[in-house]
């Protein structure tokens, strides 16, 4: 295993570490950006490479459960994936040349079937992010589908490509590889999802009819009855208050009159008071001038 040439000129992968992956335990392969060739006997991991860059850009293996990947001396496996960019670099959301001329890609999956990512400055050092969704922007960006059979042509996908033997197989496999099986799902997706809504819509409107039918009416008369009661409970309270005030207003009037009769009484009362010290004083003058 070995580049033909030394270092990738355009963007490609440049380099893929697998540590403890499948039968690997610590396997190398530095990558040429235009053709490798890997050879071995049978049973020795050559498809494992390819499987470990597919895997760790965020695929998952066509058969067999994610977890089956986790080789027998560890705990976990690590994919390490150094992707080599041209002069023409992914910035994504970051500011500025983030992430240098190599990004970084490393997913760890452990033996329960969980994983996580990792994107790193070219030091290996600087997480810059450890979501998928950025990885696969990164993918995008570049022009990489390790989805699509043809860019990724793993061992099973090579065995249906050449032994079919069915126009059917090979338009699968020309859909897989076009993505218009992709746009297909997508496109089928879309009409369930009208589909529904279309019959929402209609049970809405079934709804609607019979509620305007029946209970729209009955709802019309509570809502006529209910302003009547409120109107006339208004006309009440003014009548109350009306009352109210004709009571207010007697009583005032009332009191004035109280009040203009004590004081007719008051004044009567001072004319005796006075018309009383006068006799006194008139009394005691006559007693003076009989002594």
């Amino acid at each position: 295993m070995g580049p033909i040439n030394q270092r990738p000129v355009n963007q490609s992968f440049a380099q893929v570490v697998l540590d403890n992956f499948r039968n690997h335990n610590k396997l190398t392969v530095d990558l040429n950006p235009r053709m490798n060739f890997i050879y071995g006997t049978n049973g020795s991991g050559k498809s494992a490479a390819l499987i470990g860059l597919s895997v760790g850009l965020g695929c998952s293996p066509s058969s067999k459960p994610l977890k089956t990947q986790v080789g027998s001396f560890r705990h976990k496996a690590v994919i390490t994936i150094t992707i080599h960019q041209s002069s023409e670099r992914y910035k994504g959301n970051f500011d500025g040349d983030q992430f240098g001329q190599d990004i970084i890609v490393e997913r760890t999956i452990t033996k329960t079937g969980g994983s996580s990512y990792k994107l790193m400055k070219e030091d290996r050092k600087t997480v810059l992010s450890t979501k998928k969704e950025v990885l696969v922007s990164i993918l995008q960006f570049l022009g990489f589908q390790p989805d699509n059979p043809v860019q990724f042509m793993q061992q099973h996908h090579t065995k249906t490509f050449l032994h079919a033997g069915t126009p059917e197989k090979y338009f699968q496999f020309f859909a897989r590889a076009t993505r218009l099986q992709e746009f297909y799902d997508e496109l089928v997706q879309m009409m369930q999802t009208q589909r529904a809504l279309k019959i929402e819509r209609q049970r809405s409107e079934r709804q609607y009819t019979t509620f305007k039918d029946g209970d729209y009416d009955r709802a019309k008369q509570t809502h006529e009855g209910m302003q009547d009661a409120l109107k006339l409970n208004d006309e009440i309270f003014e009548l109350l208050l009306e009352r109210l005030w004709a009571i207010a207003r007697d009583a005032a009037q009332d009191a004035e009159g109280k009040q203009r009769e004590r004081d007719g009484l008051a004044g009567e009362l001072q004319k005796l008071e006075e018309k009383a010290a006068k006799s006194e004083e008139e009394a005691a003058r006559h007693r003076r001038e009989i002594q």
